[in-house]
């Protein structure tokens, strides 16, 4: 297996450091592939290698003992009952719960689905539950900010003679997706299941090169777009395609902010910086790398 580190001088801020600790990663992670793909197929009862001589009768025990367990393990999503820490805010919490729980259900970021899927992945192939959770605006240039009691444009309060300016949301997304656990990183030198511990985490993603070009805010002529295979731990998230569309491959990583800041304490008490003051044992981001 390859060291996490090839290069003792990379640092954690630099390019080479990243794809070392990818590389490590992916080798560690992709014997166990192969297991998780036969777990799959145990799963959908094709598990004969050959075509047998005998009469044979596959019983699909691993899809029935995961499907009982999934239904006992989350049948529906809980609704959340929030209570105000500070009496000011009192007043704001019924509407705060009431927005919270819309968007978890199925007009948001339907949560039941999410974790119906990864239940599936924790519970059958891998052992692992892998998502991301998120907030994705669409903006389109800037806009003025109208005082809310006389609707004149209020001012800058950096240059009062000019007019504040904020992002123009024209589209927002909440999401919570679920991760093929083929495509998750974990550091190769990480042991143990408290991944909040992991110095940090990552995962491999495909995009339409269009789309990601867009998303990245990449250049027009952006040579990363290429025909790469899709993979995943079954046919469905492997699709087969006579004239594939150009993809863009790239990797996300989370990372701790005391790898890469010195002046942030390694293990802040209850995950609170001793230096701002603010929850930072995670930070977005530490790299995006795209090819």
């Amino acid at each position: 297996m390859a060291s996490p580190i090839s290069d003792a001088s990379a640092k954690p801020n630099t390019v080479e450091y990243w794809r070392a600790q990818i590389t490590a990663a992916e080798e560690k992670r992709d014997p166990l592939v192969t297991e998780w793909r036969n777990n799959v197929q145990r799963y959908l009862a094709k598990t004969l290698p050959i075509q047998p001589k005998a009469h044979t009768v596959v019983v699909p025990l691993d899809y029935a003992n995961t499907e009982q367990k999934k239904a006992q393990l989350f049948f529906r999503v809980p609704e959340l009952h929030l209570k105000a820490t500070r009496p000011e805010y009192e007043g704001a919490v019924p509407v705060f719960q009431a927005v919270v729980n819309h968007y978890l259900g199925r007009h948001g970021v339907d949560a039941k689905t999410m974790m119906d899927e990864v239940l599936f992945d924790a519970l059958c192939p891998s052992g692992l539950a892998v998502t991301k959770i998120g907030y994705e605006p669409t903006i389109h240039g800037m806009r003025t900010v109208p005082d809310p009691q006389t609707g004149l444009p209020m001012p800058d309060p950096n240059d009062p003679t000019q007019p504040a300016t904020v992002p123009n949301v024209i589209h927002e997304a909440y999401y919570w997706n679920r991760i093929s656990p083929e495509k998750a990183l974990i550091p190769a030198d990480f042991h143990g299941s408290q991944y909040d511990r992991s110095p940090w985490l990552g995962f491999k993603f495909e995009l339409d090169a269009d789309v990601g070009i867009r998303r990245f805010r990449l250049p027009k002529d952006f040579q990363g777009g290429r025909d790469h295979a899709i993979t995943g731990l079954n046919e469905a998230e492997a699709p087969k395609q006579d004239a594939p569309r150009k993809k863009i491959r790239g990797w996300e990583i989370w990372y701790k902010l005391s790898l890469v800041d010195p002046t942030e304490p390694p293990e802040s008490a209850g995950g609170v910086s001793s230096r701002t003051g603010q929850r930072s044992l995670w930070s977005w981001f530490a790299a995006l790398l795209l090819e």
